[in-house]
């Protein structure tokens, strides 16, 4: 065997072959002097006589300073000796697999590894269970062939989150790469009508579901978008109790699809129908825009084994009527003949008819009464169409005796409407009643339909407009004033007298109309649109300052006057809705004459005192106005907005 021992400062090392065995502490001070000095055993009279071993040394060197490793090394060995060094990446992109070291020498340049999501801590080594750093200064002191091992400390990055409409707090958090996202926020929904959005958990760029257990995999900042599902606008009908006796149903027929490229479901027509005995004796009347159909059944078809009871009519004409009918809830399809593609079904049982049904009546009692709303446009079908109506349409809301509504009102491009229709309190609507609303339009060339919901506790009437259900109003007479149109609701309960403002403001938003003359066109004077026209109150009625015309000041027309477009007004307070004219002028020169020429603008409105929280900063009053437009003949108008807005005009 090779033996060393090393004695540095206070501190002695023994090698055995080569490997560093021990260190131990030894403070002992040793002065020069003559006496004996004995290697490996004690001599007689010593304490410690015989303690140690007595074996042979076959040679012996002593030198005057500590040994360094290599130096024992190159003593064993009896030459410098390479050593080859592995490199062990820990999971990091490849390095160089090994390098060759020298005893005694530093390391010298080492890799520098990457590792995605992690930050380089550098190289260590492992003698026993002791580990210690190794960088390019480091001396090589281990005497085999041995490994350095990367060390990496995981990143931490920034994710933030993306509600999506919705609200969420905190709005960040710092995650650490490859751990566990950790507890995420769990986000307020984004503000609905009537129906709350569903969260559906927090989602990557990457389209990952990511939950509180998922591990952080993205090596940068990035964002977790919120997922919300949309809630079904009614309850599952097969979850309503089963049919046990005759009842009247009342509903509405609807199709899915988009409408110029944005989702929309559309109520094409209405239908109700009686079960006038258990065994299934039903007739029922569907009315589509092409116009109605009586259907009769003496019997059901069939019965499922939950208590659904199923029953086809058919007509002659080809049309078919499938149901599914259950206690409270019916649907089905409406197809063929007459019916263009496939209208869904959906009904609930006319709980408003019962008298007997306390609850129902308690609560038509809380809805009876007048409902206003206008009609603004949220999107049309084909914005190509210039003659697509902008302004809105109004309507009034008359809820009465066994849930029985009257709807009237005139739509945007002037066209009236006034059609009967039932209010359904259907089970699971948190006690909101909806009314379906269909009106064939344009002698059966067109149509206006939606779902109008009627909140019991705001009295607001509000569209499902964030699941696609709005009011859809299509003119499809095959000319090139056709439009399909889709509207919000923006209304609610009207009370007899109303609350009015003190004083309200009067503007219109009106695109230019050219006036075409022979030899040429002219635009209308901008400066004398009525735009934040004061409009005062006095108790219930509603009045504006008298007009005056424009005066012509050296050959010029001066439209800066008070209320030069000579607009008046009319206040209906017993229905909410306000009428008038307003003047357009239009100055040209024809026939070497100058021309002075004023244009009649026609407008309407409803005031909406009460309106759904989506439209809690519209104008308390919306309608249109209609601009004669001569560029295709004597008949055509222009639909634009008017609006009425509560408050004086802001001072300059």
């Amino acid at each position: 065997h090779h033996l060393v021992v090393v004695r540095s400062n206070n501190l002695a090392t023994l090698w055995i072959d080569g490997v560093q065995k021990s260190v131990t502490s030894n403070a002992i001070s040793i002065t020069s002097n003559t006496k004996p000095l004995y290697l490996g055993y004690s001599p007689s009279g010593d304490t410690y006589q015989r303690r140690y071993w007595p074996g042979n040394l076959d040679e012996l060197r002593i030198y005057d300073r500590a040994l360094a490793p290599h130096e024992i090394d190159e003593l064993l060995h009896g030459e410098t000796r390479p050593l080859t060094v592995a490199f062990d990446v820990n999971g990091g992109e490849q390095a160089p697999t090994n390098t060759v070291v020298i005893m005694g020498a530093p390391y010298g340049e080492l890799p520098q590894p990457s590792r995605t999501g992690y930050t380089f801590g550098g190289w260590f080594a492992s003698t026993g269970e002791v580990t210690f750093v190794i960088a390019a200064d480091t001396l090589v002191t281990l005497a085999e062939d041995h490994t350095l091992t990367a060390v990496w400390t995981p990143n931490t990055y920034t994710v933030a989150f993306d509600a999506d409409g919705g609200k969420v707090a905190p709005v960040s958090k710092t995650v650490t790469f490859d751990a566990a996202y950790g507890v995420l926020p769990t986000p307020v929904a984004p503000p609905a009508s009537r129906l709350a959005w569903l969260f559906g958990g927090w989602m990557a760029v990457n389209g990952q579901l990511v939950t509180d257990a998922t591990l952080v995999a993205t090596a940068s900042d990035h964002t977790l978008t919120a997922v919300w599902t949309k809630p079904a606008p009614l309850p599952d009908p097969e979850a309503s109790p089963t049919f046990t006796s005759e009842a009247p149903y009342y509903g509405y027929l609807y199709r899915t699809g988009d409408v110029g490229g944005q989702a929309a479901s559309s109520v094409e027509g209405t239908i109700e129908f009686n079960v006038s005995a258990a065994t299934g004796k039903l007739s029922a009347k569907a009315v589509t825009r092409r116009g109605p159909l009586n259907f009769r059944a003496p019997t059901w078809d069939a019965g499922e084994a939950d208590g659904t009871h199923l029953v086809t009519l058919k007509l002659r004409s080809g049309e078919t009527l499938a149901l599914s009918v259950r206690g409270n809830r019916a649907w089905g399809m409406l197809s063929g003949g007459s019916v263009d593609g496939e209208l869904l079904v959906e009904c609930a049982r006319n709980r408003f008819r019962d008298r007997t049904d306390a609850e129902a009546q308690a609560v038509l009692t809380d809805f009876k009464g007048l409902y206003t709303a206008a009609l603004p446009t949220c999107g049309p079908a084909d914005d190509d169409v210039g003659a697509v109506p902008q302004g809105a349409g109004y309507l009034s809301l008359t809820l009465s005796t066994y849930g029985r509504v009257k709807f009237a009102g005139v739509l945007a491009d002037g066209t009236s409407v006034s059609m009967a229709a039932q209010a359904l309190l259907i089970d699971g609507c948190g006690g909101w009643v909806c009314v379906p609303l269909f009106s064939p339009l344009y002698g059966r060339k067109g149509w206006i339909g939606g779902l109008v919901w009627l909140d019991p506790e705001t009295g607001a009437a509000i569209t499902d407009r964030e699941l696609g259900w709005t009011i859809r109003w299509d003119r499809v007479r095959g000319d090139a004033q056709d439009f399909s149109l889709l509207l919000d609701l923006c209304g609610g309960r009207y009370a007899k007298p109303p609350a009015l403002a003190p004083a309200y403001r009067f503007s219109v938003d009106i695109e230019q109309v050219p006036l075409f003359y022979p030899g040429g066109s002219v635009l209308f004077a901008e400066e004398a649109l009525p735009i934040n026209l004061p409009v005062a109150v006095s108790g219930t009625r509603m009045t504006m300052v008298r007009g005056r015309q424009p005066q012509k000041t050296d050959g010029a027309y001066n439209y800066g006057g008070e209320n030069c477009a000579q607009a008046k007004l009319s206040f209906s307070a017993s229905t909410g809705i306000y009428k008038g004219t307003f003047s357009l002028y239009y100055d040209y020169i024809s026939g070497n004459r100058p021309r002075h020429k004023k244009v009649t603008v026609q407008y309407a409105g409803i005031l909406c005192p009460v309106r759904g929280a989506a439209f809690a900063d519209a104008p308390a009053g919306m309608g249109h106005c209609l601009v004669p437009d001569n560029s295709t003949g004597p008949t055509l108008k222009r639909s634009f907005l008017n609006m009425l807005h509560e408050g004086a005009v802001p001072a300059l």
